[in-house]
C-alpha cells in the first residue's frame, strides 16, 4: 500500500526518519503518519457530503414511447 500511495501521490517512501524535517521535504510514511495522527486528534475537516447524481425531477417517464427521458 506505501508504494501505491507514494506512487500516486508522487511522495518519496523514507529510508529513514529525520526530525526537524521540512513539511515539504516528507515523505509517504511521515505524511500518513500526520494524516492519522490529525484523524485522531479530530482535528480534520468532516466530509462534504455528496450531491446525488441523479435527481428525481432530472428524469422524466414518456408513456407514449415507453422510454426515460432526461429533462432539460
Amino acid at each position: 500500500m506505501i508504494r501505491t500511495i507514494a506512487e500516486v501521490r508522487g511522495w518519496d517512501i523514507e529510508t529513514e526518519w529525520l526530525d526537524g524535517l521540512e513539511e515539504d521535504k516528507w515523505g509517504v510514511v511521515r505524511r500518513l503518519e500526520q494524516n492519522w495522527l490529525r484523524f485522531k486528534r479530530g482535528d480534520h475537516p468532516m466530509p462534504k457530503t455528496r450531491k446525488n447524481r441523479r435527481k428525481e425531477n432530472d428524469y422524466v417517464y414518456d408513456s407514449e414511447n415507453s422510454d426515460v427521458q432526461q429533462q432539460d
